[in-house]
């Protein structure tokens, strides 16, 4: 049984500089661990596990590697015409104002996702 209606999200966007050499060119999320694996696989094999086939990842600052790594989700099987992978860049228009500002300002994200699923 999929789960067509339900959408995971990572937010990626209160991350705290713990490994601060490890996280000065790239998220905390795409850090190594283990040779070929990210951090950020943990998370979303837990999604796929769980049948959630629509992934939103918040990304905030030097979230190229995650791109890089994560590429169009086919790993993960989220490369698909309905839902899949869908990574969304930060806001440039207004400052951080908490997680709902990141909701806010891809409202017209999530209501493209509910008007497909119904």
């Amino acid at each position: 049984m999929l789960l067509d209606h339900v959408l995971g999200v990572i937010n990626l966007v209160n991350e705290q500089p713990f490994l601060k050499e490890l996280t000065s060119h790239r998220c905390l999320a795409s850090v190594p661990f283990g040779g070929r694996n990210r951090l950020i696989d943990f998370t979303l094999s837990n999604f796929i596990h769980a049948h959630v086939t629509q992934v939103a990842i918040f990304a905030k600052e030097n979230y190229r590697s995650v791109m890089d790594h994560l590429g169009s989700g086919k790993e993960w099987d989220l490369d698909r015409r309905s839902g899949g992978l869908f990574i969304l860049p930060p806001s440039m228009q207004t400052k951080k104002k908490g997680d709902l500002q990141q909701f806010y300002d891809h409202l017209d994200f999530f209501f493209a996702v509910l008007r497909r699923t119904m």
